[in-house]
């Protein structure tokens, strides 16, 4: 009986998934609030998420469409695959990769003749024009997982509830860009992309909004006014803020870091400063975290 009733579980969540890819925004909207949720994804991220429910974990694909899958999603790995290393348990291994991640990316196989080469892995992250490839299988267990991180990891990374604490004990330096508004930060994150991958090997780029993380603002000694950025040096234990301004642009960006590595920029100071208080509320200190309202900031 129990199989049974997954089973009707499970149609009936298809249903609700397959009715949500029609829905309007504000259709959406009351359906998360019924259950006591806000939602901060746009649109897009919706029928991306709808669009993998809909497909199998891993797909099967053939000449005819290899080329087109690579784009179908945000990020797409493709395992072109010989017979030996099939029997070697890599397919396994990728699909337990894709099963822990299809929720979030997309999976295709495709069989290669060993006379075009040994099996790879590529990966193509379609948001920031980046594409990978590797056929290290089978140095450590972990090749595979490090291998998906490296890719799908944004230029400009958004702050969620999952990645949060990665972010934080990093020893990478990051940049921070604060703003409530959530259209700000994706513009902001698209403009300085390109500025951001000539920093890649050495800075992190993340938007983060403050009311949903209101202990980052004061974790590095900002006050809340924003738009706002602040470069935190993880080796030296030192945090800069930049000028106040409206429009923080590319420019506004790369002048800041050049006056940070010419000293122009002292440190700020590493004091706290207590969260925005909300109306008559009284303000909420770092250590008891975010208790001023539920918002979703964690990954489709």
């Amino acid at each position: 009986m129990l199989h049974v009733a997954f089973f009707i579980l499970g149609s009936l969540l298809l249903a609700q998934v397959q009715a949500w890819r029609h829905a309007s925004k504000s259709e959406l909207d009351e359906a998360l609030r019924t259950h006591g949720l806000s939602i901060t994804y746009p649109r897009t991220s919706i029928s991306a998420f709808v669009s993998r429910s809909l497909r199998p974990v891993i797909s099967s694909l053939g000449l005819e469409n290899v080329t087109d899958f690579a784009y179908t999603d945000s990020v797409v790995f493709i395992l072109r695959l010989t017979d030996r290393d099939a029997g070697r348990g890599l397919y396994k291994r990728f699909h337990d990769l894709a099963s822990d991640n299809a929720h979030r990316y997309s999976f295709g196989v495709i069989s290669r003749d060993p006379e075009d080469g040994p099996s790879s892995l590529d990966c193509f992250n379609n948001l920031d024009d980046v594409t990978l490839s590797t056929t290290d299988f089978f140095s450590h267990i972990f090749s595979l997982d490090d291998f998906l991180a490296s890719c799908a990891t944004r230029l400009v990374t958004e702050m969620t509830h999952r990645n949060k604490a990665d972010l934080i004990e990093s020893e990478v330096n990051v940049l921070y860009f604060f703003d409530f508004n959530l259209d700000r930060r994706e513009q902001f994150a698209l403009h300085i992309k390109e500025t951001a991958r000539k920093y890649a090997q050495r800075l992190r780029f993340v938007a983060v909004d403050p009311p949903a993380f209101p202990d980052m603002p004061s974790r590095i000694g900002l006050q809340w006014k924003f738009p706002a950025i602040a470069l935190q040096n993880k080796n030296a234990g030192l945090t800069y803020h930049s000028e106040q301004s409206e429009s923080i642009t590319p420019g506004f960006v790369e002048n800041f870091l050049r006056s940070v590595a010419s000293g122009k920029v002292q440190p700020a100071s590493q004091k706290h400063v207590e969260a925005e208080p909300t109306d008559g509320a009284e303000a909420i200190p770092v250590e008891k975290g975010d208790h001023r309202q539920k918002v979703m900031h964690d990954e489709l």
